[in-house]
């Protein structure tokens, strides 16, 4: 099926337009519970006083410093600052939709495929995150490009190089992820040989080191002790103790551990509207993994051959198995799978698409002719 190019004119659209509705919902939620997001805008007593190159940093600061001149120095309001941080997410689902299209060969998209791609494409968490103040939507658009700009195999272009950057400057621990991915999938690589594999190997080692270290002085942790490490990370998912959503991670198995990280709350707490909203979309979320799984797994021989997608299926792995050392609370896993899911999902929906027109459209075809 040969998709029009008003069609897709017409949802990114209406998808703009649905993104834009969650300015007013996320706005709203955070001037009744608080959030990052006074922090962030310069709102808060700790970022008074300060001249805009005390925040010349990396993490939260790298925010704050790219913020300064819109929050202090335009004086742009808060609402409206929202309204910028949801123009860069929405960025992030045009370079995510543009990376489906290119997976899918949008010429050989099925039409169940299409309507698979725009269902996922509107479930409300991620448009709910990129839609504020907050760091969220400036990592998403640079994760959407970069993983559009290394499936295109363009790694010297300016817009892959620079949401590395963005990535490794405000999010380092995500960078070392996406470093250590690489690591991985070079060694079993079958599209590159030893010399290249060991010159890459080498750059990458080191920006995964400096990554690393940039980690442990944000954390706090400062040097690389591994039972400082464990102290470290055993306070941090403690002090989820007291949150509403704390789930006890630590008592859990590791494929609990993912499960959890990844599609919870599920129907836990039906009095709660945002719980069920978010129930909702796991469940969907976990329909689609276990279809995308049996498929993987059933035609594990074509798989094997895509490197792309290898790639950020592990990254997902490794970001949860991660995360889940340091964070037990199911409020900041809705926030912080949004780094992942996004990508994990397009990946899935387009080894749907290869297997239905692979398997089906032939059949259907000569049913046709006949």
């Amino acid at each position: 099926m040969k998709l029009k190019i008003d069609e897709h004119f017409y949802f990114l659209l209406f998808l703009g337009i649905y993104h834009l509705f969650f300015v007013f919902i996320s706005f709203d939620y955070v001037t009744k519970n608080g959030g990052d997001a006074f922090l962030y805008w310069l709102q808060t007593e700790s970022t008074q006083h300060k001249s805009w190159f005390d925040f010349s940093s990396y993490g939260t600061d790298a925010v704050l410093f790219l913020n300064y001149p819109f929050a202090k120095l335009l004086s742009i309001s808060f609402f409206f600052g929202f309204v910028l941080y949801a123009l860069i997410g929405f960025f992030g689902f045009i370079q995510l939709y543009r990376l489906a299209l290119l997976m899918m060969k949008s010429e050989e998209m099925t039409k169940a495929s299409k309507y698979l791609l725009y269902a996922f494409l509107l479930l409300p968490n991620t448009h709910f995150w990129t839609a504020m103040i907050g760091k969220e939507a400036i990592i998403f658009a640079a994760l959407s490009t970069l993983f559009l700009k290394a499936y295109q195999q363009k790694f010297t272009s300016v817009a892959f190089v620079l949401s590395f950057l963005i990535v490794f400057i405000i999010r380092p621990h995500l960078a070392f992820m996406l470093l250590l991915t690489l690591l991985i999938v070079l060694l079993f690589s079958s599209k590159m040989n030893w010399k290249q594999k060991a010159s890459t190997f080498g750059s990458v080692t080191v920006l995964l080191g400096i990554s690393f270290y940039m980690f442990l002085q944000l954390s706090e942790i400062k040097r690389l002790d591994w039972s400082r490490i464990k102290r470290f990370n055993l306070g941090s998912l403690r002090s989820f103790e007291g949150s509403g959503s704390f789930v006890p991670i630590e008592n859990y198995s590791y494929p609990m551990k993912l499960f959890t990280f990844y599609f919870r709350p599920l129907f836990e707490n039906s009095d709660n509207l945002i719980y069920w909203v978010l129930s909702v979309e796991n469940s969907f979320l976990l329909m689609l993994l276990s279809v995308g799984v049996f498929l993987v797994v059933k035609y594990r021989s074509i798989f094997c051959k895509d490197d792309f997608s290898k790639f950020i299926i592990l990254f997902c792995l490794i970001g949860g198995l991660l995360f889940t050392q340091r964070y037990s609370g199911l409020g900041i896993f809705v926030r912080t799978k949004i780094m992942f899911l996004p990508y994990l999902g397009v990946v899935l929906i387009a080894f749907i698409n290869k297997f239905w027109n692979e398997k089906y459209k032939p059949t259907l075809e000569n049913m046709t002719n006949d």
